[in-house]
């Protein structure tokens, strides 16, 4: 693998149709750029680091896309329970709305036969 990385990265930078070793001092057939071994070594580290990373950011955002799906679902849980209070709280207004106009007809009913009872009384 580690050859198969260094030659794909020879062949692209070099531009060449064939990779081949030279040696110092020897003519090549074509321009290009040469690496010594050491920065073919360099290169192919950062290649391999570059990919670790790559697979950590990878996991990484699947974590944080999992993450969105479950405060997206309590935000839609809270939304409904939300919605559930609020028409909760005017169907309570109403019934203590009709619970106050029943208490007051009851009390004026309740004062007129009982001022009707005393006007009777005094006759």
């Amino acid at each position: 693998m580690k050859i198969f990385l260094s030659l794909l990265i020879a062949s692209n930078l070099c531009l060449a149709q064939s990779v081949k070793v030279v040696k110092r001092g020897e003519v090549v057939p074509f321009d290009g750029v040469l690496f010594t071994r050491q920065l073919e070594k360099d290169i192919r580290e950062d290649m391999e680091k570059l990919k670790r990373r790559n697979d950590v950011l990878t996991k990484i955002n699947e974590a944080n896309e999992k993450e969105i799906d479950i405060v997206t679902k309590r935000l839609s849980l809270y939304q409904e329970k939300s919605k559930e209070l609020a028409d909760r709280e005017v169907v309570s207004e109403r019934d203590q709305f009709i619970k106050n106009a029943l208490y007051f007809l009851s009390g004026a009913v309740i004062t007129g036969f009982i001022s009707y009872g005393v006007t009777q009384t005094k006759r």
